[in-house]
């Protein structure tokens, strides 16, 4: 999708429900439907218009039985 002010996004759904979302991305590799692995590249960092002065950055949301979570709590942890 894309936003005004965090610009393109992409929304992962797991196989738990669980979803991840990269937001302020460009060069978008996958489409909607497409199945993704691990250690894929989605898409290279961007710039969005909430930081523009970051230059180049990616905002991770991790979404956990529809709540946003803290993902450093989930790194090498399976869902």
């Amino acid at each position: 999708t894309n936003d005004e002010l965090t610009g393109n996004s992409i929304t992962i759904k797991h196989n738990d429900n669980s979803y991840s979302i990269y937001q302020s991305i460009k060069d978008i590799k996958v489409k909607k439907g497409d199945t993704v692995n691990q250690g894929q590249t989605l898409a290279l960092s961007g710039i969005s218009n909430i930081d523009k002065d970051l230059n180049n950055h990616i905002y991770f949301e991790l979404v956990v039985d529809g709540i946003s979570v803290n993902p450093e709590e989930y790194y090498d942890n399976t869902l």
